[in-house]
């Protein structure tokens, strides 16, 4: 426990790339959450804007900055809970305070207590534009998509050129189920940042969603020439292949999936699926073994194994 001037914050571990990869996607639980990864990088943004009075305030929140980038998690919290309650800075940064550390919450899994640091800093300067990104990040996580799309849409006001900040808002409309305003705002995302991959699986996947198997492999295919070492970019593809009947890619997609990320969970699931389906039950009960190794009290694995 932290004891944190005003706050009551609890510190919560910073999560491993590999932890974030075995969260599922909002909405699809069969793939690992590209929505947490590109939500835990997006956080850790931090900018400074000089204030000419607060000299002690303004020297605990640089020196938060200081320690955030050593990864010092508790003395970072106390230095940006000082500056905020030292009272004694300009509106604009007073509210970049409460975004730093609204954002540094965010990396503790702690979005209960940042949506509140978060609130405050639009209260306090309603143009940053960061902390209404950030803000609606946060519902998104937290699955409050209205309240997403409104921040989202605030912040595009702000400064309609932040491809993101699009791309964002559609994941917030695909998770209220309005795949086709997702499908704009992806569109838009990628008019002003045309080689961001992750756009390309978004929107792949909303045409899936929309029975557009075609159009959604083209985006995956545009997704892995981008970036051809992502893990989680081939099991998207990898699941297409196998919903489409394309068993031999399906597995070659795995296998690439779990040769960049070794005990991919997921990937591995999917291949196991594919050797049912192929028939090659003793590689899917050899994969199911080693899946067991690692989650040994996982029901639905435990049935499968005993169904292949």
């Amino acid at each position: 426990m932290l004891d944190i001037p005003k706050s009551g914050y609890t510190h919560l571990p910073y999560l491993t790339v590999g932890e974030i990869m075995e969260k599922p996607m909002i909405g699809l639980g069969r793939r690992p959450s590209l929505v947490g990864v590109m939500f835990i990088f997006c956080m850790t943004i931090i900018v400074t804007v000089p204030a000419p009075v607060g000299a002690d305030a303004m020297s605990d929140s640089k020196a938060g900055i200081a320690a955030q980038k050593k990864g010092d998690a508790k003395e970072t919290l106390r230095l940006f809970s000082n500056a905020i309650a030292a009272n004694g800075l300009a509106p604009r940064d007073w509210s970049q305070v409460f975004f730093n550390r609204g954002s540094l919450l965010t990396d503790m899994d702690n979005t209960k207590e940042e949506i509140l640091d978060l609130d405050r800093a639009i209260i306090i300067d309603p143009s940053n534009e960061q902390a209404h990104y950030n803000l609606a990040n946060a519902h998104i996580y937290n699955g409050e998509a209205d309240k997403a799309i409104a921040d989202k849409s605030r912040a595009i006001n702000i400064n309609p050129k932040i491809a993101i900040a699009f791309a964002n808002r559609g994941l917030a409309y695909f998770q209220k189920g309005k795949i086709r305003r997702a499908i704009e705002d992806y569109n838009e995302a990628l008019r002003l940042e045309p080689k961001t991959s992750n756009f390309y699986i978004y929107r792949g996947e909303a045409k899936e969603r929309l029975g557009d198997d075609d159009r959604a492999l083209a985006d995956f295919n545009t997704a892995i020439h981008l970036k051809p070492d992502s893990s989680l970019f081939h099991n998207v593809r990898g699941t297409l292949y196998h919903k489409t009947g394309k068993l031999e890619l399906a597995i070659k997609d795995f296998d690439a999936a779990i040769r960049i990320f070794p005990n991919h969970q997921w990937a591995m699931r999917n291949r196991a699926k594919v050797f049912d389906a192929q028939g090659r039950h003793e590689l899917a009960i050899k994969e199911y073994d080693a899946l067991l190794k690692m989650f040994p009290n996982d029901g639905p694995l435990l049935l499968k194994r005993r169904e292949t």
